[in-house]
């Protein structure tokens, strides 16, 4: 396992957090992660991430159960055990519909589901912030910024940096993240 170094800071507001986050961008230091209770809206203009790729996920799942009930009754009501009651035709796209439906929506959720814990890392059971005790505070009322940082990289500049942009805790973790 590769052991990681990281550099916390918390922040008074979610407005100190976000002013501060473009210098810690632009220090050029490893992967960026924000913490807050909540969602903080700008996070992601700010960092430039990508939009999220779990509606297309979700699409391609939907999909895929549209196709599979449409499949699974042709075969079985056309192909494999053809029956003729009343008149129906062999190929009876309305009375498919419902199923069809239900198909699609419980594949395009599942798709979601095992595709956000798929894009999240998760499951995560053991991440080296979790031995701080103040770091628990980002479900509660903590603003955090966590840098991890590239070997090389210099933690006492990036702790000075964080204390200059108004962080009122900073600290120093290293660890190792179990897969």
């Amino acid at each position: 396992m590769i052991r990681h170094r990281y550099v916390l800071g918390e922040f008074r507001s979610p407005a100190a957090l976000l002013e501060a986050l473009p210098a810690v961008r632009d220090g050029r230091h490893g992967e960026i992660e924000v913490h807050s209770p909540f969602p903080l809206h700008g996070v992601d203009e700010i960092l430039g991430w990508r939009p999220s790729p779990i509606p297309a996920i979700v699409l391609a799942g939907g999909t895929m159960g549209l196709v599979t009930a449409f499949l699974f009754q042709w075969w079985c009501n056309a192909v494999d055990y053809p029956l003729n009651v009343g008149g129906r035709p062999l190929f009876s796209l309305p009375s498919w519909v419902p199923i069809m439906f239900e198909l699609m929506v419980l594949f395009g959720s599942l798709a979601g589901f095992f595709g956000l814990w798929a894009l999240s890392g998760l499951p995560s059971p053991f991440h080296p912030t979790g031995r701080l005790e103040r770091f628990r505070s980002a479900t509660l009322n903590g603003y955090w910024i966590r840098v991890r940082l590239r070997p090389g990289d210099d933690e006492g500049a990036l702790d000075r940096r964080l204390r200059e942009l108004g962080a009122i805790y900073v600290d120093r973790v290293e660890g190792e993240e179990l897969p």
